[in-house]
């Protein structure tokens, strides 16, 4: 994979779309609870579709990686998971970490 550079505000802005769309799910109020003690495929299964859905935009290969950085995050924090700059700053951070993303200010 190589290195792509992508928009902070841009990757925000998406990174918020993803967890408002989960948040108003009706999968959110069933799963919630059990996130933090299931493993990240059982975590994303009820999940998937919100982040399919971009899986045809083409330029966006860092979609599975803002994928993995959201469940991650959501398995962290459980029921607690907002869409509020704490959560979508901490999931930015987990993406700035990986090796082949970089999020330009």
């Amino acid at each position: 994979m190589l290195e792509i550079h992508i928009p902070y505000a841009s990757a925000a802005e998406r990174v918020g779309d993803v967890v408002r769309s989960v948040l108003a799910s009706e999968q959110w109020g069933r799963y919630s609870r059990e996130l933090p003690t299931l493993s990240f495929d059982e975590a994303r299964e009820p999940f998937k579709q919100f982040f399919d859905i971009y899986e045809a935009h083409a330029g966006e290969e860092w979609l599975g990686v803002m994928e993995n950085m959201v469940i991650e995050q959501m398995r962290e924090q459980g029921p607690s998971f907002l869409a509020d700059p704490a959560t979508i700053d901490a999931i930015l951070i987990r993406i700035e970490r990986h090796p082949n993303v970089r999020l330009d200010r």
